[in-house]
């Protein structure tokens, strides 16, 4: 899957958990949409960069698959 693909389920992904109130009292979903919109094409090794995408934007996605196996919710 190549990075434009990603982003395109990535971005339909973060549009179902804006819908679950438990990731949304827990992340800020507002903050991933923009990550996802505001996708970079250059400078991936920068310290910023890589803190938003690898660390916190894959962090909370992997939060928020956590908790909806954990409550049931679906979103």
């Amino acid at each position: 899957m190549g990075l434009d693909s990603a982003r395109e389920e990535l971005a339909a992904r973060l549009e179902e958990m804006a819908t679950s109130t438990a990731i949304a009292g827990l992340l800020d979903v507002g903050r991933m949409r923009d990550a996802v919109a505001n996708w970079p094409t250059t400078g991936l090794e920068e310290p910023d960069v890589e803190r938003l995408y690898r660390f916190a934007l894959l962090r909370a996605i992997a939060v928020a698959r956590f908790v909806t196996k954990a409550t049931g919710e679906s979103g």
